[in-house]
C-alpha cells in the first residue's frame, strides 16, 4: 500500500523522511511542545530519525500512520498528525498531533 498524501487549502500532509530529522529536531527540542508528552525534549538528530523510523513502521505493519505537516506555501515541516495506533478488528484508534509553537493558534492543528 502507498502512504495516502492529503491536502488542505494551506497544508500537504504527507510521509516523513530522513530529510525531516532537522525539522522533527527543531519541534520536540521546544518544551513548550515536549511537555504534554511523556517524553523528554529531544537533543540530537539521532532521536528524530528514530521518531520518523518508528512513524513509518507503524504504517508498515498496518498498525498507525503518522504525517508530516507542512505549510503549502513553504514546504516547510511544521508538526505530524495521525493515528498512533489503530485497531481494525475493535474498530477504534489512538490520534495525536504535535505543532511548532511558532504556528500555534493559526488553525494549523484543526485543519491537518
Amino acid at each position: 500500500m502507498n502512504f495516502p498524501e492529503l491536502e488542505t487549502s494551506r497544508l500537504m500532509l504527507t510521509q516523513l523522511s530522513g530529510d525531516d530529522s532537522q525539522g522533527l529536531l527543531d519541534i520536540f527540542s521546544d518544551k513548550s511542545v515536549t511537555k504534554f508528552y511523556d517524553i523528554d525534549t529531544y537533543d540530537s538528530l539521532g532521536q528524530s530519525l528514530k521518531l520518523i523510523e518508528f512513524f513509518n513502521n507503524r504504517f508498515i505493519e498496518g498498525v498507525g500512520i503518522r504525517w508530516g505537516i507542512r505549510r503549502k506555501d513553504t514546504g516547510k515541516l511544521i508538526g505530524t498528525c495521525g493515528f498512533n495506533s489503530w485497531n481494525q478488528k475493535m474498530k477504534n484508534a489512538g490520534i495525536g498531533y504535535e505543532l511548532s509553537s511558532k504556528h500555534w493558534g493559526y488553525g494549523y492543528a484543526t485543519q491537518a
